[in-house]
This record gives structure tokens, C-alpha cells and sequence, in this order.
């Protein structure tokens, strides 16, 4: 937000919910992830991804404990998860 838009950031927050809910009360504008943002249908996007915020996401785990049960079902659901919801991740569905 800074490098594009500095003039106008007016509020810095340490909590990405902080600020959801400040932009949902009306607050302005905000830099929010597509798979939040493309979820609810009261925000509305103002221009297009910023390529530079795109990156990789690994599910990192302890080699001895990948084959314990509940890390195992973590594991499978976050990439259940992801694989399912790969255009919302991608940002390519925005709502209707």
C-alpha cells in the first residue's frame, strides 16, 4: 500500500482481522488476500492483484511427526482445502 498508494494509508494495524473489520465498518480501503476478500459479497475489488504480494505456500512439518495421526488429518484437510478452493487461492472467482 505504501509504494502505490502512501498518500492515502491513514492507518496501520498488527492484526489482518483489524483490518477486515475496519474496511466492513466502512473505515476505507485496504490490501486484503482475494480468498477473503472474493468471500464477501459487501466488498468490492478496486483494481486488479498486485502480482508483487503472489507467493508459494508450504506446509512445513517435522519430519518424525508427519505420520502422527492428527498431523496427518491437519495435513490432509488443509490440502483438500487448498486443491478444492484452488481458484479462490488463485484469485480467479471473484463473487457474483
Amino acid at each position: 500500500m505504501r509504494e502505490r498508494h502512501a498518500e492515502r494509508v491513514v492507518v496501520g494495524v498488527n492484526r489482518p482481522r483489524s483490518l477486515l473489520d475496519l474496511v466492513l465498518a466502512g473505515a476505507g480501503t485496504a490490501v486484503l488476500p482475494c480468498f477473503v476478500g472474493d468471500q464477501l459479497p459487501e466488498l468490492v475489488r478496486q483494481d486488479g492483484e498486485i502480482a508483487e504480494l503472489r507467493h508459494s505456500q508450504w506446509i512445513v512439518m517435522n519430519n518424525e511427526d508427519r505420520g502422527r495421526r492428527e498431523i496427518r488429518t491437519v495435513i490432509d484437510r488443509m490440502t483438500h482445502l487448498v486443491r478444492n478452493e484452488a481458484a479462490l487461492f488463485a484469485g480467479e472467482r471473484p463473487h457474483a
